[in-house]
């Protein structure tokens, strides 16, 4: 019997270590009749980029000046570096670090998805999940 119970534990580690995954929205919004270049473009290191506004990209800015992405699952507990360059990546980069905690609201809660809000003169990065390294969910940057 306690062979079974030792085979079973065995069998199931490496499922019970497995690290848990979220998907989570990344949103930019662009206020202050702002014109971004049309390789302006988010990069999450290690999970691509795309492209906001430009031939090539199935995600263009909307009448509301809206675009939106949902992210390939991210793991839990684990840093990641988001990267935004509102004037191609001959321009400024501005960025952020980010993690996907393990209560992480897997509805879809706008808490925790990454907003970047462009205005003429900054971009704030809104998030639950920048907290952990800027000790607020707000981040503002000059550009």
């Amino acid at each position: 019997m306690k062979r079974i119970v030792l085979i079973s534990i065995a069998v199931l580690i490496p499922f019970l270590l497995k690290a848990q995954t979220h998907s989570m929205k990344v949103t930019v919004e662009i206020f202050d009749n702002v014109m971004l270049d049309n390789r302006a473009e988010v990069w999450i290191k290690g999970m691509g980029s795309w492209y906001l506004n430009n031939d090539y990209s199935d995600y263009q800015i909307n009448e509301h000046k809206l675009v939106s992405k949902k992210t390939p699952k991210l793991e839990t507990n684990k840093t990641y570096t988001l990267y935004f360059y509102p004037n191609s990546r001959d321009g400024k980069e501005i960025s952020a670090n980010f993690e996907i905690d393990p209560d992480f609201c897997k509805q879809g809660c706008i808490a925790d998805d990454i907003s970047i809000t462009v205005y003429s003169n900054r971009i704030k990065i809104h998030g639950r999940p920048i907290k952990k390294y800027y000790d607020k969910i707000e981040l503002e940057k000059d550009w």
